[in-house]
């Protein structure tokens, strides 16, 4: 080993790999510079003998839940169904993972694959959960009901599990509306590099790459010779069903070329996930090159601009805040310093080598985060401890920061260098030349300066507890670690089911932030506040008793592998001293109610809330509703367009246009839309133009309908 494993459950798992082939192993560690190295090469029998938790999750956890509803469902579903709904079901769950978004099409020599326009609709099969619906809420109650435990009942109430029956075919379709996305991305980006060529340019050495490695995620993801494009094998890895995949909530790090996908909760991913950090696995060793900013998610509006957030970072009292929702007082000797942060959302990973002895440790980079609470919660409860508040937020909104890797200049941490375009990214510890070349390929491949540095970010939303205030940055984080160590011995908790953070509000005051990082909770957060006195009282009782008996801290009381920029603030004298305040019976007797925050409607969502609306206003006043939706129209030279609706055997085109300057407002874009609705005119198309805005009034929307009757023939 390379390096001493955070914890004796991660020496004991690499150990055990040693001698699978051979029968005969020998385990032997190198330790770095490292605080957590040098400790364990001192002391290395807390390291190979040390204890291993058992593992604990929550009978709460609403997406582990669902997973598992989905899997008895499609069991209840194959019993209950007779030959006559037999191609509803096997038309949901195909062999193969290729027919959600292609069809073969019968050739000479062998099939050929031609691409579907829009992803396959499973209509049928809720029809046929529809059919069956009492029979699988019955289902499910015999499932869940029996031997869950009864303190956890809510979790698998029969309105619930109702729910789970109602939402079965929603929740398959936006699978597969999401692999359709992902495979929709990587032919338009193949699209693309061949207008490059067809405009009679070559292709410069990075997008010749690019269009090798997009080719062949498209063929991995034809292959049926791998297991993961069996429809049910790929739906368990997309967290569809139960298996090792996280929620989709989760960040996800791919390679296209070999191809592999990872998961790791958010907060995991913001330390992991980086190009800075090396990323083990498959038997290879990668590196994070690009955010994935245009392999949008299923509801195809995440693009760059949404995923950017203007932030300001107080190098006195070392927080960062939004300077448009939080204060910032004078009189501070350093002014608060502008930083632009991007959201980690899905990243693209490219293989550096395999893994081997080539290198002396595994690479592993410390960054400089912070942690921030959002506006919007699902309200809660507040009371005192002594003459400590603590307040416990259901479904708190949080913000964690990663500002890159802690520098000995002002501000004192490098930002992450990232192209705004295309989502490449080089790590903050690249040398100068490095970033100089990266700079001047993306001005060169784009036409303009691109790349900049950056702060990452990624938003949760969790059940938090907020303990304070503190006067020090040092009593928060005692407090914080404390409180984990007292719960890891009443509640059997790991160290990772609970995290959290220092918060440092406007005033300077901190607060130790604990949320549950684990998407749908681990459950461990609300027993906290149910145990709380007996934690505390756990908690001192184990730093009085450090086996090593430290003056300050060690890794036998607060310090471990993660809190490693912390280990000159950790003291356990000073941890008991503050859990002895604390110690009371934690009463939250004020009631604070639930905080919404309406999100800000992008134009592209009122164009396509108009277009719903126009199918809604057809179906409601007995109209034929359009056959097809988001019609694409070949006008030739390799150009199309695409109509909102169309009735295909009528020849009628219906485009609803959102008038904002974003939009059809634009007055580049009008003359676009002029001359493609003149060529669809020419090849004998009926064009019906219709504002958004035009929907709202009555007299407006019966002009178009009696327009478009008329084309219909009625």
């Amino acid at each position: 080993m390379r390096n001493v494993p955070p914890t004796p459950a991660n020496y004991a798992q690499r150990a055990g790999r040693a001698g699978r082939r051979h029968r005969v192993g020998v385990v032997f560690s190198y330790c770095r510079g490292s605080a957590h190295d040098r400790y364990f090469f001192d002391d290395p029998r807390s390291m190979i003998a040390g204890e291993i938790r058992v593992p604990a999750f929550s009978m709460r956890n609403e997406p582990l839940i669902r997973k598992h509803a989905h899997s008895a469902l499609l069991t209840a579903l194959r019993e209950l169904t007779d030959a006559s709904d037999k191609d509803g079901l096997d038309y949901a769950f195909p062999p193969f993972i290729w027919a959600y978004f292609a069809h073969r099409v019968d050739a000479t020599d062998k099939p050929k694959v031609q691409y579907l326009e829009r992803p396959r609709e499973v209509v049928d099969f809720g029809a046929l959960v529809a059919k069956h619906r009492d029979a699988l809420v019955d289902a499910l109650k015999g499932v869940f009901s029996s031997a869950w435990p009864k303190d956890e009942a809510a979790a698998v109430q029969p309105e619930v599990l109702s729910r789970y029956v109602e939402e079965l075919a929603g929740d398959l379709q936006a699978h597969i509306v999401r692999l359709f996305t992902e495979v929709k991305t990587y032919r338009d980006e193949l699209r693309q590099l061949r207008e490059v060529e067809d405009g009679g340019f070559a292709l410069s050495e990075e997008q010749e790459t690019q269009r090798r490695r997009f080719g062949h995620a498209l063929q991995t993801l034809l292959d049926e010779r791998r297991q993961e494009n069996y429809t049910l094998s790929y739906l368990t890895q997309d967290g569809f069903f139960p298996g090792y995949a996280l929620a989709r909530d989760c960040v996800t790090a791919q390679s296209l070329e070999p191809y592999l996908e990872i998961s790791r909760p958010a907060p995991v991913a913001l330390r992991e996930l980086t190009p800075a950090n090396f990323i083990y696995a498959n038997k290879n060793i990668f590196r994070v090159r690009k955010l994935n900013f245009f392999k949008v998610k299923a509801d195809e509006r995440t693009t760059a601009a949404v995923l950017q957030r203007h932030l300001a970072y107080d190098p006195e009292h070392k927080r960062v805040f939004d300077p448009a929702a939080s204060s910032f007082e004078g009189g501070h000797t350093k002014a608060p310093i502008k930083v632009v942060s991007y959201q980690l959302v899905d990243v693209e990973m490219r293989r550096k080598q395999d893994i081997d002895d080539r290198e002396r440790g595994r690479h592993r980079v410390h960054f400089v985060a912070h942690g921030m609470t959002l506006a919007h919660h699902a309200g809660g409860h507040e009371g005192k401890i002594g003459s400590y508040t603590c307040r416990y937020l259901r479904r708190q909104g949080l913000r964690l920061v990663n500002l890159g890797v802690p520098s000995r200049q002002e501000p004192r941490f490098s930002l992450f260098p990232l192209c705004t375009i295309c989502g490449a990214t080089r790590s903050p510890t690249a040398t100068e030349a490095e970033i100089e070349r990266f700079d001047a390929d993306h001005q060169k491949l784009h036409g303009q300066k691109t790349t900049d540095n950056f702060a990452l970010h990624v938003e949760l939303t969790s059940d938090a507890m907020h303990l304070g205030p503190f006067q020090e940055y040092g009593h928060a984080v005692n407090v914080f670690e404390a409180i984990r160590i007292g719960a890891r011995h009443v509640l059997d908790m790991g160290t990772t089911e609970v995290e959290g953070f220092s918060l440092v509000d406007e005033h300077g005051k901190h607060w130790a932030i604990l949320y549950d990082p684990m998407p749908g909770g681990s459950g461990f957060l609300p027993q906290i506040v149910q145990y709380w006195e007996n934690i505390c009282e756990r908690g001192r009782h184990a730093l009085e008793s450090c086996a090593s008996e430290c003056e300050t801290a060690c890794y036998s009381c607060l310090k471990h592998f993660r809190n490693q920029l912390d280990h000159d603030v950790l003291n356990r004298h000073t941890a008991i001293n503050l859990l002895g305040d604390l110690t009371f019976p934690l009463a939250l007797d004020h009631v604070i109610p639930a905080v919404v925050v309406q999100p800000e409607v992008s134009p592209e969502a009122d164009d396509s809330k108009a277009e719903t609306d126009f199918a809604a206003i057809c179906k409601g006043r007995d109209f034929p509703v359009p056959p097809e939706s988001q019609f694409k129209v070949d006008l030739g030279a390799g150009s199309y367009t695409i109509a909102d609706f169309a009735y295909p055997n009528e020849r009628v085109l219906v485009f609803i246009d959102g008038m904002s300057k974003k939009l059809h407002g634009d007055p580049d874009r009008q003359r676009k839309d002029k001359l493609a609705r003149a060529k669809l005119k020419m090849k004998g198309f009926h064009v019906v133009e219709i504002t958004a805005e035009a929907l709202q009034d009555d007299g407006s929307v019966a002009m178009h309908l009696n327009e478009i009757a008329i084309y219909l023939g009625r």
